[in-house]
């Protein structure tokens, strides 16, 4: 993940926030990282992981929003 606030951290799937980030910029970067996660071909695991990652790309439609995953 690149963003120019985030640097890797000393384990694997770790990261440090390198400077003040605002809220804006935080849900961004979750966003982009649920985006990461849900993209064709990932493996999802656990349906838990599948809601939270749906949730944070789909929390700021003002109206319902009807989306799909195809599982095999």
């Amino acid at each position: 993940m690149h963003h120019r606030k985030l640097s890797a951290g000393e384990t694997a799937g770790t990261y440090r926030i390198t400077d003040t980030v605002t809220e804006v910029e935080l849900l961004s970067i979750a966003k982009a990282f649920a985006r990461r996660r849900l993209a064709r071909g990932r493996k999802i695991t656990q349906p838990a992981l599948a809601f939270e990652y749906l949730q944070i790309l789909l929390q700021d439609y003002e109206h319902e929003v009807f989306s799909v995953i195809f599982l095999e």
